[in-house]
């Protein structure tokens, strides 16, 4: 009697994608150097997510080996520079499929729920069309955090965000710098959620800073989270 031969189980692909899924950093950065079939499902482990705190050296890579793993790269955290900030604008990345930009938070009251709007210095002032380039250029983004930039919505308004499934935003509006401007135009995006389109057409001729922003918001459906300076806002 012929017993048959029992197959190892992490030869099958699909059985490593799962592992890869579930497997430290430092065992993926093994497992890849197994073979090339091994570093093909643990390479997106690796990839997976970016941190400017931990990977300070990831805008010197070279050019090649973040074409060939760029499009694994889900996460950006603590983007802080100009330099970061052209890495992560590189096309492999920023056409990829990013879910999560969370920029540097500025100063210790950053990510804070407050009543207040303090003075923050601005990381990315003259970058302002550069940051654009991240919502307008990547569809698939999902949670947005750049508390350590104001946005100029007159650079905002000027080509649309292509990231229509948004469901989070911590973002600092230029001209929205008061807790009643932030708490109007965050009112006006709840009223906007429940009114027919013939009334948000009626209402676009305001063009109040706070109704701009809310125009804006009202452009994602999924919105469901909003930090603009002070409180978070749910949808």
């Amino acid at each position: 009697m012929i017993t048959p031969s029992i197959e190892n189980p992490l030869h099958i692909p699909e059985i490593r994608a799962r592992i890869s899924r579930i497997v430290s950093l430092k065992d993926a950065i093994s497992c890849v150097r197994v073979s090339k079939a091994w570093s093909k499902d643990f390479a997106s482990s690796i990839w997976y997510a970016v941190d400017f705190n931990i990977h300070d050296t990831f805008g010197d890579l070279d050019s090649d080996i973040v074409t060939k793993y760029g499009h694994h790269i889900r996460t950006i955290k603590n983007l802080k520079t100009q330099s970061e900030l052209n890495a992560v604008l590189r096309p492999t990345i920023k056409n990829a499929t990013l879910l999560q930009i969370i920029a540097f938070r500025g100063s210790s009251n950053s990510h804070t729920e407050r009543d207040n709007v303090p003075s923050e210095d601005d990381h990315f002032q003259q970058s302002d069309r550069a940051v654009q380039l991240l919502p307008r250029c990547c569809p698939h983004l999902k949670f947005l955090e750049f508390e350590g930039h104001e946005m100029d919505m007159d650079i905002v308004e000027e080509e649309t965000w292509a990231c229509i499934g948004l469901q989070h935003l911590r973002a600092r509006i230029r001209g929205l710098d008061t807790k009643d401007k932030i708490d109007r135009s965050l009112d006006l995006w709840k009223e906007g959620k429940q009114k027919s389109q013939q009334q948000k057409e009626t209402k676009a001729k305001d063009t109040s800073i706070e109704a701009r922003v809310a125009r804006h918001l009202l452009s994602f459906e999924k919105l469901q989270a909003v930090w603009l300076g002070t409180r978070t806002f749910y949808a």
